[in-house]
């Protein structure tokens, strides 16, 4: 037993050495969050990895999720391993791989479930987490529509059309993205924009049918 401990710990420890040295400073704290405050925020002891590409990090992946992002840390029940430590779990995680999609819109359910809250509970601001995530992988339309849909949540509307229009851009067939323009453009009052994304994601068999029951309801 105490062997596998200190074998993996030591795979961690090696995982974590080579990975500074071979992806230091590629996903840097980039812009502002929604106070005006600079994002900060140090070089991440392993990684960063794209989760886009998670194919080529499946053992760093399987390492951190087991260790920091296991479904209590999802649902925001408690930390991987220790209880009180969930926020840093999260962290931790994003640290890694900064794109990591499940973790961001952990961010964005942690963040509406409690309302603004300060950097020192060892966590950043959503805003700061998705603006290094795109920033490192400018081309992973995921992250763009969860940042749209934080952005919406927290009322950024103008902000939050923009992002949903940059992960189409990528990735015209992002049916989650189509989804959430189309509820964003009822709020615009643009009925028939949301129509027509309406049209589009049910005809590709999209199942959450609330963009429908609104523009019903309109």
């Amino acid at each position: 037993m105490k062997f596998h401990i200190l074998k993996s710990i030591t795979l961690i420890s090696t995982l974590a050495f080579l990975s500074q040295h071979a992806y230091a400073n590629k996903a840097p704290w980039v812009g502002y969050d929604l106070s005006g405050s600079p994002c900060r925020g140090v070089t991440p002891n392993l990684g960063p990895f794209d989760y886009t590409k998670a194919y080529l990090h499946e053992t760093e992946l399987s390492l951190v999720q087991a260790a920091h992002f296991n479904s209590n840390v999802e649902l925001l029940i408690k930390g991987a391993k220790q209880k009180g430590n969930m926020l840093g779990d999260i962290h931790y995680t994003l640290k890694a791989f900064p794109n990591h999609h499940r973790a961001l819109n952990t961010v964005i359910n942690y963040r509406m479930k409690n309302g603004p809250y300060s950097n020192n509970k060892g966590i950043k601001q959503p805003e700061c987490y998705f603006l290094r995530a795109i920033n490192f992988a400018p081309k992973d339309d995921m992250s763009m529509m969860l940042y749209g849909l934080y952005l919406h949540k927290v009322n950024k509307l103008v902000d939050a059309e923009d992002m949903y229009k940059k992960a189409l851009k990528i990735n015209p067939n992002n049916l989650q993205a189509m989804y959430n323009y189309g509820l964003l453009a009822l709020e615009l009052g643009n009925l028939e924009q949301a129509k027509g994304f309406a049209k589009k994601v049910y005809a590709k068999g999209f199942v959450l049918k609330g963009l429908q029951r609104r523009i019903d309801n309109y």
